[in-house]
Parts: structure tokens; C-alpha cells; sequence
């Protein structure tokens, strides 16, 4: 019997068995630089478009030579900060996604699906009915604390059962927390008329009439979350290989 051997330049190929990586980081690549792209021009859309319409040309004088017109007031003190605070939302929220979706190995995971937002939603009201919550500080670390708690109830419940935390179960955990601790705050809200109306604002949020004073004091958690998630980068990949 004879064997066969091919030339010599094709056995690393098939020992390999493994394509260069180059084109997927390519795309990647092109795929941030075009989300960079659409952000930059989100950021200057939100500048220049408003109710008060303002000239692009008034719009870059204010941005490159300030005069201190009515226009050059409204872009820096309203439009700027509340383009930046927006800028900052979005990032805080896309990488709170990209945690929650990596850790559970859910694509469909998010904060509201493990019952993190219920339990800063919970935490806040019952800091607005008992201790009269009107601080940005005061509503960030009462949220803080319920977003703690009922994630760390999500997964005690989640990892009960011979498979542990899988994320089928995490979601099921995430979900019935949810619930209950979303009637729990309704059951608070309708008691009381005050509670209501501040946790109604502080629920829906907005933009508007944020001075950059607000940006200033979120930026920080923002920038220890962003730290953390980089630190927690490794332990990511590990876990998108599955069991």
C-alpha cells in the first residue's frame, strides 16, 4: 500500500484548519467606525435642531466664537448640556446591556428583565415616602441599593436546582421579581399623592432643562462602571465559550 502526500505548502493549511481572523476585525472595525460616525452626527443634529431654529451659521459661530448672543446662550446653555447628558444616558445604558447580556449568556437580557430597574424603581419610592428623596445623589444611591438587592434575590433564586444559573432560569428569577416588586411600588405610589407625582418624574426622565451641573455628577459612576466593565472584559470572554 502507498499513501499519498500533497506538496508541502498545503500541509500547515490543512493542519491549521483555521482561517486569519483579519476580515471579522475588518467588519468589526467598519461597524464602529460607523457608529461613531452616526453618534457624532446625532450629537451635532441635537445642537443645531431645536423648537428656536437657529442658522448652521449661527450654530458654529456659537460653537467657535462665542459672542454671547441670545443665540450662543441657548446652544451652550441649554442645547450643549443636554446633548452631552443624552451622550452619557446612552452609554450608560448600552453598557449595562452588554453586562447584563454577557454575564447571563441571554441576548435578550437587559436591566428590566432581571429586575434590576424594579428594584431601583422600588428602593426610590420607598426613599421618596419615608425620607423625602429630592437629591440627584439621594435617588442614585437608593437605586443603587434596590438595583443590589434584587439582583442578588434574582440570582439566589435562579441558581436553586441541580443545573444552577442558567439563563432560562435567571430570566424566569428576573421576571417573577419583577412583578412583585412592581406592585409593591404601585401599592406605595397610590398611597400617597406626593410620592407619586416625584416618582413619576424621576421614572420618565428627560433632557430638558438640564444645566451641565447634571451631567457633572452622573459622569463619575459612569466612568466607574465604564472601568469596571473593561476589569470584567476577560471574564466575558470566558463565559461566551459556554459550558
Amino acid at each position: 500500500m502507498t499513501a499519498t502526500v500533497g506538496p508541502a505548502s498545503e500541509m500547515p493549511a490543512r493542519q491549521g484548519g483555521t482561517r486569519p481572523r483579519h476580515p471579522m476585525r475588518r467588519r468589526r472595525l467598519i461597524g464602529l467606525l460607523t457608529l461613531t460616525g452616526v453618534l457624532v452626527l446625532a450629537v451635532l443634529a441635537s445642537i443645531a435642531i431645536a423648537t428656536k431654529a437657529i442658522p448652521f451659521g449661527g450654530v458654529w459661530s456659537a460653537l467657535t466664537a462665542t459672542t454671547r448672543t441670545e443665540n450662543d446662550i441657548v446652544i451652550q446653555s441649554l442645547r450643549i448640556p443636554r446633548t452631552i447628558l443624552g451622550a452619557l444616558v446612552g452609554m450608560a445604558l448600552g453598557l449595562a446591556g452588554a453586562l447584563v447580556q454577557g454575564f447571563t449568556r441571554n441576548p435578550l437580557g437587559d436591566p428590566g428583565l432581571l429586575g434590576v430597574n424594579a428594584g431601583a424603581a422600588f428602593f426610590v419610592v420607598v426613599g421618596i415616602y419615608l425620607f423625602g428623596l429630592t437629591s440627584l445623589f439621594g435617588y442614585v444611591w437608593f437605586a443603587f441599593a434596590g438595583a443590589l438587592v434584587a439582583s442578588v434575590i434574582v440570582f439566589t433564586l435562579g441558581s436553586r436546582g441541580r443545573a444552577g444559573a442558567t439563563p432560562v432560569t435567571l430570566a424566569l428569577a428576573g421576571a417573577a421579581v419583577s412583578f412583585l416588586l412592581g406592585a409593591l411600588t404601585t401599592s406605595v405610589v397610590l398611597t400617597d399623592a406626593d410620592t407619586l407625582d416625584a416618582y413619576r418624574f424621576w421614572n420618565v426622565g428627560a433632557l430638558a432643562g438640564r444645566d451641565a451641573s447634571v451631567a457633572g455628577q452622573v459622569v463619575w459612576f459612569i466612568v466607574i462602571g465604564a472601568v469596571l466593565a473593561v476589569a470584567l472584559a476577560p471574564a466575558l470572554n470566558a463565559l461566551s465559550l459556554c459550558e
